[in-house]
């Protein structure tokens, strides 16, 4: 009777030591951002309950996303963190720890609001649209892919910076 549960405990030891491998590593203390210093066109991501990760492109001081119904629409930021981790977006940057942020990535975003596609966790996620919004036509499903993506497209290393919300 006890097996089922040993087999339960390694499976879930497994997804969290997988998380805590594939999640970007923390910035350190005063190194956060404001809004004001986020440029358009730069991408955003907040954790999802400490699981996963949530992305969009940060045009105008809201966040431009696919929400899981499938609508594309823009979000203040503390929407955009509303019932999901509650607490942080951090922003792609270089070594350096500039935001990496493009005029035409913003102008993509903008041009897709309020377009409907239906949503599904494995093609169509919000990681897929800021993948076509930087002009890359496959199918990007996880983070990591995403963050191999603005690796190629700024041919930069990718650095995730937090932004503090007033």
């Amino acid at each position: 009777m006890p097996l089922p549960l040993i087999w339960a405990g390694v499976g879930l030891g497994a997804c969290v030591a997988g998380y805590h491998l594939s999640r970007p590593a923390k910035t350190k203390a005063g190194l956060a951002l404001k809004p004001r210093d986020i440029p358009d066109g730069a991408v955003v991501y907040c954790g999802i309950y400490g699981m996963f990760e949530h992305s969009g492109i940060w045009v105008e001081g809201s966040v431009i996303e696919r929400h899981g119904c499938g609508l594309i629409k823009a979000v203040a930021p503390r929407r955009f963190i509303d019932k999901r981790s509650g607490s942080t977006i951090r922003v792609a940057c270089d070594s350096q720890g500039n935001p990496l942020a493009c005029e035409q990535i913003a102008a993509q975003a903008v041009q897709r609001i309020f377009e409907y596609d239906d949503y599904h966790l494995l093609a169509r996620n919000c990681h897929h649209f800021v993948s076509q919004c930087l002009g890359h036509p496959d199918k990007v499903i996880l983070f990591g892919e995403l963050t191999t993506v603005l690796h190629d497209y700024f041919d930069s290393e990718v650095r995730w910076r937090e932004i503090v919300l007033d």
